[in-house]
């Protein structure tokens, strides 16, 4: 079902494997999400300090800036520190994050996984303020 456009989510997709940030970056439109794009953390954290998302959707294992360091740097930030965060990875929880930086993550998924639990979890997160 795709959502009225006057209330559509924001989100910053964050993948280093290009053709997978395509594909979920599809899917997500399809749905009716606005989506903006970044390849590493240092990238999506340039995105994001000028217009800050709505939900951020990263990956951890990424160049350059990974996931746990975004993380880290979003929840510093005033406008990014209370932005929730959709992490997703191959890892499991336990082994892809330390204790402090999965505290401050809102929601995690272990590839591979579905556009429902993708969307399942963004519609958790609540609309745009």
């Amino acid at each position: 079902m795709r959502m009225d456009e006057s209330r559509q989510i924001r989100i910053l997709l964050v993948e280093d494997n290009s053709r997978l940030r395509a594909t979920v970056r599809e899917l997500l439109q399809w749905q009716g999400y606005r989506v903006e794009e970044a390849a590493h953390g240092a990238e999506a954290l340039a995105v994001a300090e000028v217009a800050p998302p709505d939900i951020i959707v990263t990956d951890l294992d990424m160049p350059v800036m990974d996931g746990a360091a975004l993380i880290q740097r979003c929840r510093g930030l005033p406008g990014l520190d209370h932005v929730p965060i959709v992490v997703m990875s191959a890892s499991e929880p336990d082994a892809g994050l330390d204790p402090m930086a999965a505290a401050q993550v809102s929601t995690y998924l272990v590839k591979p996984f579905g556009l429902v639990e993708l969307t399942n979890a963004i519609e958790r997160l609540g609309t745009p303020c």
